[in-house]
This record gives structure tokens, C-alpha cells and sequence, in this order.
């Protein structure tokens, strides 16, 4: 029944907002135009770069790396002002 109810809603929302809100490539693209339309050009550079995925993999680094104490920490960083 849920199924149902929420693939009539997509429906009556697509057709209201002439977007196929099925077809991923029209919705980025038509919330690309959104985002300028609304923040303009670099705004929306801005916005965009928020939600940058990165790279890599946290967990597997940080427990590939050996943790170091604070003292071990200082003696780096007088290491790099001289």
C-alpha cells in the first residue's frame, strides 16, 4: 500500500513540477539550474564543493597508523620551525 501511495505522490510531483523526478540525470540537472538560479554561479560552486565525498578509506588509515602522544607531537612540530 505504501509502495503504491508514495509512486502516485512521485507521479502527481513530477507531472506538477514537469521534472521525471525517475531519472537522475533531469533531477541533477534540474537542481544544478536551481542551486545558480538561487545562489548564483560561485554560490553554488561553494554549496557544491560542501559535499565533496573525498577519497580513501578513514577506518583502514587510521588503524594502519600508529596513534602518537602529544609530546610526540610537539617535538614535530619544533621540527618544522627550524
Amino acid at each position: 500500500m505504501k509502495t503504491v501511495l508514495y509512486s502516485i505522490c512521485l507521479d502527481k510531483l513530477s507531472a506538477f513540477l514537469g521534472v521525471n523526478l525517475n531519472n537522475p540525470s533531469e533531477v541533477r540537472m534540474i537542481g544544478m539550474q536551481a542551486l545558480k538560479d538561487a545562489l548564483g554561479p560561485v554560490g553554488m560552486v561553494r554549496f557544491m564543493q560542501q559535499y565533496d565525498l573525498g577519497y580513501g578509506d578513514y577506518t583502514r588509515e587510521k588503524k594502519s597508523e600508529p596513534d602518537i602522544d602529544i609530546d610526540e607531537i610537539d617535538v614535530l612540530l619544533k621540527q618544522k620551525r627550524v
